[in-house]
């Protein structure tokens, strides 16, 4: 999932590994995968002082420059934020092998990914805590989250980054020499009612939105969309959500596809979303939604989806605000009849 702390994590290892180079490789290179194979091996070629060959368009060539340049060396290869399959071959990287101790490391939010690209071991690297989350807030807000006018705030804000990485560093770079309770709090509640700053949704959502923008069809965007119907922390068994989907019209119920049919479908959907870590599958065949991700899906729908859960409402919202709905969830609330039928 995007915002768990991969990369931080794998460059915190780096730094120790560094120590260590000359004794267990001659090379640790790290890159961030950004505009292509063509780019990342440029990238490559100039770290290690590669000549570049003059045209561009001679790939073979470079390749062939660049595996020269490794041959018989003992590299730590790490590629972050990768999307798609590269070929180790046609990028000009020899094998990794465990003749020539050679390693190569993908950072990926897509685990598919990681079966496509060959890889050994799998690593899911989970989220904080609720106490890393609070130590981590602490050090980056220092003293001020600790006053107890501003400590059960900053704690709540927690949560509702959901104990997030990636949210958690966006929200305190956001709050930066905010010392008073009125800013926490109306940071809290922009979380609670998904308000993000410009700076939030610039730092965090368009991260995580990458995820979003790099599912493998239309139908897997709606079916993730539509998981935000459910209420903030809801555990969601698997045959709902199935059942959900059914009756959006994202599965075709027909005389041609019979029920167990549609569930297997069903089972393939959930398991596309879970290995792009757009959702998680715990034990027991619940589905549970990241608060932040939730938020995601949210954004993205805001114009299409009228979300008014738990908020003590006695009475429908006008007709105005739903004509251009395609979705509408008022549960958990007071309403005791709706006196319109909006279309």
């Amino acid at each position: 999932m995007a915002g768990t702390g991969k990369t931080l994590n794998v460059t915190t290892a780096l730094g120790t590994l560094n120590e260590l180079k000359n004794k267990i490789f001659d090379f640790i290179l790290f890159f961030t995968v950004k505009d292509g194979l063509r780019t990342l091996r440029n990238d490559l070629m100039r770290e290690l002082g590669v000549i570049k060959v003059d045209s561009e368009d001679d790939d073979m060539k470079a390749a062939a420059l660049l595996y020269r340049r490794l041959r018989g060396k003992k590299f730590l290869l790490v590629l972050d934020d990768l999307w798609e399959t590269i070929s180790l071959e046609e990028l000009g990287v020899p094998e990794t092998t465990e003749e020539n101790g050679c390693k190569l490391l993908v950072i990926t939010r897509n685990r598919k990914l990681c079966d496509r690209m060959g890889t050994q071991v799998d690593i899911r690297v989970p989220g904080f805590t609720e106490e890393d989350a609070w130590t981590y807030i602490c050090e980056a807000a220092g003293d001020v989250v600790k006053q107890p006018s501003i400590e059960p705030i900053a704690k709540r804000v927690a949560k509702e980054c959901d104990c997030m990485p990636l949210a958690l560093k966006a929200t305190m770079e956001a709050m930066a020499g905010r010392s008073d309770e009125v800013s926490w709090l109306r940071m809290l509640g922009d979380w609670m009612h998904f308000r993000p700053s410009r700076r939030i949704f610039e730092k965090l959502f368009l991260r995580l939105k990458l995820s979003y923008d790099h599912l493998e069809s239309e139908l897997l965007r709606k079916c993730f969309l539509a998981c935000s119907f459910y209420a903030e922390k809801q555990e969601v068994n698997v045959i709902e959500l199935i059942h959900w989907w059914i009756y959006e019209g994202y599965i075709d119920l027909t005389e041609e596809m019979a029920l167990l049919e549609a569930y297997e479908k069903g089972a393939h959907l959930i398991a596309d979303l879970r290995d792009a870590s757009m959702i998680q599958v715990r034990d027991g065949g619940l589905i549970k939604f990241n608060d932040v991700m939730r938020d995601l899906a949210l954004i993205i729908k805001s114009k299409e989806f009228i979300k008014k859960i738990d908020q003590k409402l006695l009475e429908a919202p006008d007709r105005e605000a739903w004509e251009e709905a395609e979705m509408i969830s008022l549960k958990e609330n007071q309403i005791t009849s709706l006196e319109q039928n909006p279309n």
